[in-house]
């Protein structure tokens, strides 16, 4: 099964993401629209609909001064109907 969002950050200041493990989502791993100095560090994001991390959006002013390091990212964009 899958979830809608993985993590949101939307709007969000300096919200930080560290070490955690986001898969199997339908939409964006993490949404970061409109953040101000969020951090996405270490762990994954795998398995998602949309982008792995989403930093712009209409009608929302892009993310600024994110930073994202050591992050592994698997299959972004993907989504599999196949069986499992």
């Amino acid at each position: 099964s899958s979830t809608t969002i993985g993590a949101s950050l939307q709007t969000g200041t300096r919200v930080t993401l560290r070490n955690v493990t986001i898969d199997n989502i339908e939409n964006e791993g993490v949404n970061a629209r409109g953040s101000v100095s969020a951090v996405v560090e270490g762990g994954s994001i795998s398995r998602t609909g949309l982008e792995a991390i989403d930093g712009t959006g209409p009608g929302i002013p892009e993310a600024r001064q994110m930073l994202v390091q050591d992050v592994t990212v698997t299959e972004s964009g993907v989504l599999y109907l196949g069986p499992s």
